[in-house]
């Protein structure tokens, strides 16, 4: 399904709009959360979503990718493995020496979190599957550094560069098996320009060592979880 394209004026997530090198706090004006304090090294991105172009082209991707919080301006990309399609597109622009410009978003219709965690064959616009899940056109407006369309009704749009000729450690972090995943090199994303809401609300994924909540999860039948989800259109704020 095509998206709505909407102003800037009509997009909720322009209402505050902040470029480099004038961010104020930046990333850090948010409250992240550590997810398995004791274990988590830093608090991090677990419901954020990804959109990407491929650099030859253009096609859209949308992804669910954990960020490691680094600094105001520094986030961690954890993709883990090269057949993700971030990591494609990633690996298409270091090979045409240039870095890979992207938008992380926290929020919006719920419908986007169901597209970009699907398994949906690459080229795919995850952002026409949402619409079809949401039974109505995402609105989108205009992305500020790049040419790229983000959701109108997000609560947080984070701009920038992943880079392609660096990465750096990443992890450990608790996941929700019950076991922590492993420090590891990964893709960095330098942050450039942030717009949000006046007063955002934070989407976090649950995520734990924790044992007891990892059997809940287990347990939770996935076919339900996406009925419910799918159900919902209208349960995010507009």
């Amino acid at each position: 399904m095509p998206t709505n394209t909407v102003s800037a004026e009509n997009a909720p997530v322009k209402q505050v709009v902040l470029k480099a090198p004038n961010m104020g706090k930046g990333v850090d004006t948010f409250p992240h959360l550590v997810s398995t304090p004791g274990f988590d090294p830093a608090p991090f991105i677990t419901a954020g979503v990804w959109v990407t172009r491929d650099p030859e082209n253009g096609a859209y991707n949308m992804g669910i990718y954990r960020g490691m919080i680094k600094a105001p301006d520094r986030i961690g990309c954890a993709t883990d493995v090269s057949t993700q399609h971030l990591a494609i597109q990633w690996e298409k622009a270091r090979r045409m020496g240039k870095h890979l410009e992207v938008a992380l978003f926290i929020g919006g219709p719920p419908a986007l979190l169901m597209a970009a965690a699907a398994k949906v064959p690459y080229g795919v616009d995850e952002f026409g599957v949402a619409g079809a899940l949401n039974g109505a056109p995402i609105d989108v407006v205009q992305a500020e550094t790049f040419d790229c369309v983000v959701p109108a009704n997000a609560e947080i749009v984070m701009e920038g560069i992943i880079r392609t000729d660096i990465l750096e450690p990443e992890a450990p972090f608790g996941e929700a098996s019950g076991y922590l995943g492993p420090r590891k090199m990964e893709k960095v994303f330098e942050v450039t320009a942030i717009t949000h809401r006046r007063n955002p609300s934070i989407r976090v994924s649950s995520v734990s060592i924790h044992r007891a909540k990892a059997r809940l999860c287990a347990r939770l039948p996935s076919m339900a979880f996406t009925q419910t989800i799918c159900a919902m259109p209208a349960t995010f704020r507009r």
